[in-house]
């Protein structure tokens, strides 16, 4: 029985804009940000971010050391950033609701503390209350020094959730991530960005 739900977080509750980011660096004179940025998993200096390894200010300083531009500003760093999410949509606030009654949720998501503040802020405005109170506890890659597809970031979430992986469904859209989830027992829902969430979500409980 599934009592757990880990959701990822970019590509499945929320949607991705890669060309759009990218197009935004360029104009930063950053045309080489397509090496670093991965739906993913990322590379290089954002790779480090994400993991908690160096700082937002030090990620800005990197982004400058590759552009062509002088003094870019931090706002304009992060507005470049943010453009690679979209909000989350309103059928998947509707449907995290839905299932906070009847199963504990979590995130677990390869992420940085830029991207989660632009979340949190735009989720706020749009429903009027935080992001974080959909969800038990958010594991976040940054935070915890430690990024998917490794399996001591699902081992050290178990352990803080008090979950059992056999009693927990995994939805993320990197087929990696989902093959080392499912070497630890998780039961596992590869996401298709093309297809209804709802629908996706529904299917993979009553399949778990």
């Amino acid at each position: 029985m599934i009592r757990n739900i880990f959701f990822d977080m970019g590509g499945v509750l929320v949607p991705l804009n890669k060309e759009r980011t990218l197009k935004a660096f360029g104009e930063l004179g950053v045309s080489t940000f397509a090496d670093y940025l991965n739906p993913y998993l990322q590379k290089g200096f954002f790779a480090k971010f994400e993991n908690g390894d160096i700082s937002a200010a030090e990620f800005r300083n990197c982004v400058r050391e590759i552009s062509s531009r002088k003094n870019i500003s931090d706002e304009a760093i992060d507005h470049a950033l943010n453009l690679f999410l979209d909000p989350i949509p309103a059928e998947r606030e509707a449907m995290l609701c839905e299932l906070k009654e009847r199963y504990r949720l979590f995130l677990l998501s390869n992420t940085n503390p830029i991207s989660i503040a632009s979340i949190s802020g735009t989720f706020r405005e749009n429903y009027g209350y935080e992001f974080n109170e959909l969800f038990i506890e958010m594991f976040c890659s940054y935070r915890m020094n430690m990024s998917k597809p490794s399996k001591e970031i699902f081992l050290k979430a178990l352990e803080i959730a008090g979950a059992d992986s056999s009693q927990t469904l995994f939805i993320d859209d990197s087929a990696a991530n989902i093959r080392a989830a499912e070497e630890l027992g998780f039961i596992t829902c590869l996401y298709d960005v093309d297809a209804p969430f709802a629908e996706q979500v529904r299917r993979a409980l009553s399949n778990g």
